[in-house]
Parts: structure tokens; C-alpha cells; sequence
């Protein structure tokens, strides 16, 4: 439970601010894919900016997580001292 806290809470705070920063600039219901209007709402864009930013963020967060705990001199991973 404690390492799917670790992924997804930084990368829905990370999301929240990347959407505000890209709509801030972007219309949703101005986006065409193709040059096509992709028929989108604004709500529906924010939505769906959101929650693409927050899967993306979540892979971001456990990769690092993943590669952390593999990493070499992680301290589960550290051999017992030798007593003298």
C-alpha cells in the first residue's frame, strides 16, 4: 500500500499542475487531430489531459521506484558488516 502511495500521490499533484500550465495556453475544444476538431468538450479535454498526465506520471514515479530499489547500494541490499 505504501509504495502505490509513493507513485500515484506525487504524480496526481504533478499532473494537476501540468494541466493547469498546458490549458493555460491551449484551448481543449480548439484541439484537431488531422485537421479535424477531435469533439471534445473543455470539461472532457481537462479530463482527459488530466488523466493522461497522471498515467505518464505514475510510469515516471514507479520506474525511479523500480530502478531504486535494484540499485546496488540500497541498504536491504548492502551487506552485513563483518564483526572484527
Amino acid at each position: 500500500m505504501r509504495h502505490l502511495a509513493l507513485v500515484l500521490w506525487p504524480s496526481f499533484l504533478v499532473s494537476g499542475i501540468f494541466t493547469g500550465l498546458l490549458f493555460a495556453f491551449v484551448d481543449p475544444a480548439g484541439i484537431e487531430l488531422a485537421g479535424q476538431p477531435i469533439g471534445l468538450t473543455r470539461m472532457g479535454g481537462y479530463a482527459a489531459a488530466f488523466f493522461a498526465l497522471w498515467m505518464f506520471g505514475c510510469g515516471c514515479t514507479a520506474l525511479a521506484l523500480m530502478l531504486e530499489h535494484y540499485r546496488g547500494d540500497h541498504p536491504r541490499h548492502a551487506p552485513a558488516p563483518h564483526p572484527h
